[in-house]
């Protein structure tokens, strides 16, 4: 067979790869490109797609290509991002129904501190997976101590300056949370009952943050009602959406 010869280069003049220009030649102290501008630009893609190559290996192999940075620490955020209209479009329009004062102040900020003690709750029960309680089981017990001390010393502000009808109200959210609560030990918070007891529990949250900023009762369960069936049929929907 016959033997391919390749042409030389002269011993003056070196090659260097680049990766948008292809080989280089050197010679006399200049880079000059061996290839035509067009012919240059037909390399990008190919350069785009070993990179594209390189990135997925490094994620199969369970690496990070070097320059990224590692993940920090787990989020202890609730992770149902749709709950937080949920809670805190409801809490605004109460406070802007009426006038805002010390007692539902302090009882919005008990709510939202019950609603941020969720995702520490379930990753101590084990509902994030095992590996999420056993890196953020000290985090998670951390944070509940805190979020406790903040519910407790908002919850006793709103019991002095509070009327007694609010104060009266507010144990209705109290029991739909821990119905919801019951469910998540169930494994079953995402079911249709459990999704609108969620959107019941914390719609409610602002009918005695209404009443303590002087709105009328019935004023406040009407909005309540709105709240619940608006995101409750919402959450449904989006619930049917995924199992479809």
């Amino acid at each position: 067979p016959q033997r391919m010869h390749h042409p030389r280069i002269p011993c003056s003049a070196a090659t260097r790869p680049h990766p948008f220009l292809g080989p280089v030649v050197l010679s006399r102290g200049r880079a000059s490109p061996s290839r035509r501008p067009v012919a240059r630009l037909r390399q990008l893609p190919r350069f785009a797609g070993t990179l594209g190559a390189e990135h997925r290996f490094f994620m199969r192999q369970g690496q990070r290509p070097s320059g990224h940075d590692p993940s920090g620490p787990r989020s202890l955020a609730p992770k149902e991002h749709g709950a937080y209209g949920q809670l805190f479009v409801p809490l605004v329009a109460a406070l802007a129904m009426g006038r805002p004062s010390f007692g539902a102040i302090g009882l919005a900020i008990a709510g939202s501190a019950v609603f941020f003690a969720h995702e520490p709750a379930l990753i101590l029960l084990g509902r994030r997976g095992e590996k999420a309680r056993r890196e953020a089981s000290s985090r998670a017990k951390r944070r509940l101590v805190l979020l406790a001390i903040v519910t407790i010393a908002s919850g006793l502000a709103a019991a002095l300056t509070a009327p007694m009808s609010a104060l009266v109200t507010a144990s209705a959210p109290l029991v739909l949370g821990a119905f919801v609560g019951w469910l998540v030990t169930r494994g079953e918070e995402k079911t249709t009952a459990g999704e609108m007891a969620a959107a019941a529990a914390l719609a409610g949250v602002a009918v005695p943050v209404a009443i303590a900023a002087s709105v009328a009762p019935s004023t406040a369960w009407g909005a309540w009602g709105a709240w619940t069936i608006a995101f409750g049929a919402r959450s449904e929907e989006r619930r049917v959406g995924k199992e479809c």
